[in-house]
């Protein structure tokens, strides 16, 4: 067992040399014997205990046990008691996900505060073939029928090379003590359930199982590793733009492979969007068309397939503007204002969302708020007024770009669709003294 850990460990490249591991350990089976295999390894370990209390009695035991293993090999120990809350009767999922979050982010803490390499739990093959079972009958993609992983990002698996029979029967061979977490006998959870009545049918039907399952998680992962590769030349081919706040996909050019459906998937997939909307979207004609989901606003425009994440409304419809206001925060951008003297050697700078305006012309307070269906304005340099909605059509916008125009009135009146055009009625002249200034920058 122990040189099967030691190559297991090599083979996947799990620890840095010199590096402090961070034992998760229950006080059960699988972790007693996994710091047993790291003592006598001679690498340099410390155990972090949890305590959610959910067992009375039995949590108290388990935390005095670990204790106990940790003063008997001389290993640095940290214990917490958690408090989960929440009201009776909440969903065993729910504060298992809880109370594994928790577990979690006190481990980041440790390897954070006390210079920690990583952090090993004690899964084990079974768990592994439990969580494909689990993972299939929720209906997730490839990722999910590969397993527990090996490693993700600093948590390590070194374990998951042996089957539960082995590491008890290892347990046993060594005299090892341990103590019995009672939960894992009852059938409230889904797992359980899977273990005592599903996997022992499987077993019936062929003996090897568990070897035959080990090699299809290995083979799920080849698989994913090349689904990987091929995503990447994917998004480097329909990825118009990704940024922080947007992903374009070129959803025209996508439609016209015969595997446009398998493509966009693929895309999909990694950008952790639901594969459902994919035959929907491909069947859209035409811009407008708008999809949500995973907090996520999707929307079709121009033969692009825009996504964004939804934006909470942070600031009123209606914003006022004084004769001594320097900066404008808006949810958009960044509005400033400066007042100039004009004189003879003026001469206006052409740069992307800066605007110039007669100052005697404008009447303060002005105004700046979200453009409105209906508003018009008069484009510089033209004689008659037209829709905003009609000179961003000829602007080529986006309806997400259309969302995040704003204007700039005064006396009613639209003076500046920022970022974009000016009022002809506001521009300098040969008369012109005063001019305001807008400089505006977009997030």
């Amino acid at each position: 067992m122990l040189n099967r850990f030691l190559d297991h460990i090599k083979r996947f490249d799990l620890l840095e040399e010199g590096s402090t591991v961070l034992i998760a350990l229950s006080g059960g089976l699988d972790s007693a014997v996994m710091t047993d295999l790291f003592v006598k390894s001679e690498i340099p370990v410390a155990i972090a205990h949890c305590n959610f209390g959910l067992r009375g009695k039995s949590s108290v035991r388990d935390e005095m046990f670990s204790k106990k293993l940790a003063a008997k090999h001389g290993i640095p120990f940290h214990a917490k008691k958690f408090r989960l809350g929440g009201k009776t009767g909440k969903k065993i999922s729910g504060i298992q996900e809880k109370a594994r979050k928790l577990r979690y982010d006190w481990f980041e803490e440790l390897c954070s505060g006390y210079g920690y390499g990583c952090i090993a739990t004690a899964h084990h093959l079974d768990d592994s073939i439990e969580t494909f079972f689990l993972n299939l009958i929720r209906g997730t993609g490839l990722k999910g029928l590969t397993g527990i992983p090996v490693k993700r990002g600093n948590i390590i698996r070194p374990m998951l090379f042996a089957t539960r029979n082995e590491i008890e029967r290892y347990a046993i061979d060594q005299g090892l003590k341990w103590v019995k977490d009672e939960s894992n006998d009852s059938d409230a959870y889904q797992r359980n359930r899977i273990r005592h009545h599903l996997i022992p049918e499987l077993v019936k039907l062929e003996p090897g199982f568990r070897g035959i399952m080990k090699k299809n998680l290995e083979q799920a992962r080849m698989a994913l590793d090349i689904q990987d590769l091929f995503t990447d030349g994917l998004m480097k081919e329909y990825l118009s733009s990704s940024g922080q706040h947007e992903t374009v996909i070129a959803l025209s050019r996508l439609k016209k492979s015969p595997h446009a459906a398998s493509f966009l998937s693929a895309l999909f997939y990694r950008l952790q969007l639901p594969l459902s909307f994919t035959e929907s979207i491909l069947k859209v004609s035409g811009s407008g068309r708008k999809f949500m989901a995973n907090g996520r606003v999707l929307l079709i425009n121009r033969g692009m397939l825009h996504i964004r994440k939804m934006e909470e409304k942070i600031q009123p419809d209606e914003l006022i503007v004084d004769e001594n206001t320097g900066q404008l925060m808006l949810d958009t951008g960044l509005l400033e204002f400066y007042k100039l003297k004009k004189n003879r050697e003026f001469v206006p700078v052409k740069e992307t969302g800066v605007h110039y305006l007669d100052a005697k012309k404008l009447v303060f307070p002005l105004m700046v708020r979200p453009w409105k269906a209906g508003d018009r304005f008069r484009p510089l340099g033209m004689k008659g007024s037209r829709k905003l909605s009609d000179y961003f059509t000829d602007c080529k916008l986006s309806v997400f770009e259309k969302e995040k125009c704003r204007v700039l009135l005064s006396e009613g009146q639209i003076i500046c669709i920022l970022g974009l055009q000016i009022d002809d009625r506001q521009k300098i002249s040969s008369s012109t003294t005063t001019i305001l200034k807008l400089k505006y920058h977009p997030f």
